[in-house]
């Protein structure tokens, strides 16, 4: 887990109402899918930002993201569980979202070895076990009503 996060940006999609089912109907919902890169691999994380605000503004939300830039894996899940308090549940699960996709996607294995191939249920006709979930990024631009990024 040497990796160090060098990219993270958070995309913002507006839904004017949508259901939840803790909360039911919801209205004015933000919703949040944070993507961190590590080593060329990326990892997605997604929250709920707020609800019910008309004003919500994202460079706010996002503050938190800097302390991310340029740490390895295991010290971003140590600043998360160090920063919970101060960050909230939400936050730290979104980020810890991130850098779980980020350490499943790095040890995913290219299934050259046909023994390997035959005994692994998981695998499928492509070159990797398993798919991985992956947005498409311009779709994802177009769909967001606000972008933050980390340079």
């Amino acid at each position: 887990m040497e990796e160090r996060i060098t990219g993270i940006q958070l995309f913002e999609v507006h839904a004017s109402c949508s259901f939840h089912y803790r909360k039911e109907v919801m209205e004015n919902c933000r919703y949040g899918l944070l993507k961190l890169t590590a080593n060329g691999v990326s990892g997605w994380g997604e929250c709920i930002m707020a609800m019910d605000d008309t004003h919500f503004d994202i460079l706010k939300w996002s503050k938190f993201l800097y302390r991310l830039k340029n740490l390895t894996l295991l010290e971003a899940l140590n600043t998360v569980k160090l920063n919970r308090g101060v960050w909230g549940t939400v936050k730290a699960e979104l980020v810890e979202m991130a850098v779980l996709d980020i350490i499943v996607n790095s040890q995913r294995m290219p299934l050259t070895d046909p023994l390997l191939k035959a005994n692994r249920e998981t695998a499928v006709s492509g070159e990797f076990a398993g798919a991985i979930f992956q947005p498409d990024i311009p779709t994802l631009m177009e769909a967001c009503s606000a972008y933050f990024v980390v340079l």
